[in-house]
């Protein structure tokens, strides 16, 4: 579900900043900004909880 997810931020950023550049749009640099965040956002917290979990966990 969450890589759905990745893919889609992913795909909406690189849309909107493309488009932003070849229409010279502010908004839709503001937009793509907001979706890479996101995606960022969700790729380190996915990361993140693995790398913890894997750490705290003695094997």
């Amino acid at each position: 579900m969450s890589d759905l997810l990745t893919v889609i931020l992913l795909i909406g950023a690189l849309v909107s900043l493309v488009s932003a550049k070849k229409y010279n749009k502010k908004v839709l640099y503001f937009v793509g900004g907001i979706l890479l965040i996101g995606f960022i956002i969700v790729m380190a917290t996915e990361f993140g909880t693995g790398f913890g979990i894997g750490m705290i966990s003695p094997k």
